[in-house]
């Protein structure tokens, strides 16, 4: 198996993470991060209170609701949050040389007998 490296190049063009909508989303009104964030970019505080109103991910009211599905979804979040403290751990300091195709079957397969 090729072992590529890559190589990390500065930007002169990078991006403040936070001005992206989905970290926005995180914020809460009343707490001082909110209020720091919008004293700093105000200009993105009337769409957000917009976005805020809405329904939301996985919600009711939401445009493609449809609740099996948004349930089987919320379940899946719930069920990969439960067990990140499990994988918070060494990495195996012995690698294993898989194949892409194989691995690709192997995780497929256990997947559909979960």
């Amino acid at each position: 198996m090729e072992r590529i490296i890559m190589e990390r190049k500065s930007s002169v063009n990078r991006v403040d993470e936070r001005t992206i909508m989905f970290s926005r989303a995180e914020l809460e009104p009343g707490t001082d991060r909110f209020t720091q964030y919008y004293l700093e970019h105000p200009e993105h505080l009337k769409l957000d209170t917009k976005f805020r109103e809405l329904p939301g991910l996985l919600k009711e009211g939401s445009r493609y609701y449809h609740p099996l599905i948004f349930r089987a979804a919320e379940s899946t979040f719930k069920t990969v949050s439960l067990l990140h403290q499990l994988v918070n751990g060494l990495v195996n300091p012995i690698p294993v040389e898989t194949d892409p195709i194989e691995i690709t079957r192997f995780l497929s397969g256990w997947c559909k007998s979960m």
